[in-house]
């Protein structure tokens, strides 16, 4: 369930090395950058590459829960999940993420 494809996660820190955001894109590290302007500064997330948006979903989501939740429910400024918990695939994409949070030491 690790499809490959072009998505990336990348992540952020605060100041203080804190993380405050959790994201995914196709479009290259530098392009998403640009569309997030100076709100914070992004950085590749090293083994976290070469997915199918749903699998980089399930790894985005995965890493929202571990630092708080989306939504102003902890530190960071992700404003909605990645998938839904309504979502039907949400269990297996998030057990899929975290196991491949897991086996590249996150």
């Amino acid at each position: 369930m690790c499809g490959r494809g072009n998505m990336e996660v990348y992540g952020a820190r605060d100041a203080n090395g804190n993380w405050v955001y959790f994201g995914i894109t196709g479009q290259g590290l530098p392009i998403r950058q640009g569309q997030h302007g100076s709100r914070f500064d992004i950085q590749p997330l090293p083994g976290l590459s070469g997915f199918s948006t749903p699998t980089a979903r399930g790894v985005e989501q995965s890493l929202i829960m571990q630092h708080g939740g989306a939504g102003g429910q902890g530190n960071l400024l992700n404003i909605r999940n990645s998938i839904s918990p309504n979502n039907p695939n949400f269990a297996p994409l998030v057990t899929n993420g975290t196991s491949i949070l897991r086996q590249n030491g996150y």
